[in-house]
């Protein structure tokens, strides 16, 4: 059964993404997305797929019975489902012929964007549940590279102090992204 995107859905499509809806519904058609979770009231799954010219990864919720896709969410904390890292770097995969890097080796990046925008990524020591949280962002004109954002003292101190009240009881934060923007490619940030 081809998917096909009620008028909702593609009004987000067109609203949120880069993607044209034909692009979207061969993402999903094609294998090219990853179930991430279903609710329990309905037939519906969520379906991770990365969109390469948004530089982000999107979910669609798709009615299994009908294929029917009624709306297309960013990931982001308005997502009910944890997705781990791991999830995430195979569904760029499925997209892009190299996956995201926790550890990529990039120091600067073009200014085309006025803020640093941080993620965090946590884990229930017992359960071994995962979570993306987002932790804000810095303006980005005190410093020319992410090396030297990273050895700023005040941005370290920021950004351990957003993950301590963020974590829930029995996490850790196993790391910490940063993109310069939206569009920006995803760093690794060093925590010292």
């Amino acid at each position: 059964m081809q998917t096909a995107l009620t008028k909702h859905a593609l009004d987000r499509v067109l609203n949120r993404l880069t993607l044209d809806p034909d692009e979207v519904i061969n993402i999903l058609d094609t294998g090219k997305s990853l179930p991430v979770g279903k609710e329990s009231s309905s037939e519906r799954v969520h379906r991770l797929f990365f969109s390469e010219a948004d530089n982000t990864w999107f979910v669609a919720v798709q009615d299994e019975k009908t294929a029917e896709v009624v709306t297309v969410i960013p990931l982001g904390p308005y997502h009910r489902f944890t997705i781990p890292y791991e999830t995430l770097d195979k569904a760029k995969h499925l997209i892009v012929a190299k996956p995201v890097s926790k550890a990529a080796p990039v120091t600067t990046l073009q200014r085309t964007s006025k803020v640093y925008k941080f993620t965090a990524y946590f884990e229930h020591r017992e359960s071994g549940k995962r979570r993306l949280f987002n932790l804000g962002s810095v303006p980005s004109e005190n410093w020319d590279s992410i090396s030297q954002m990273q050895k700023d003292a005040s941005v370290q101190s920021l950004i351990k102090e957003k993950i301590k009240n963020a974590l829930l009881v029995g996490e850790y934060c196993t790391g910490v992204i940063v993109r310069h923007g939206k569009d920006g490619e995803i760093i690794s940030f060093d925590m010292e």
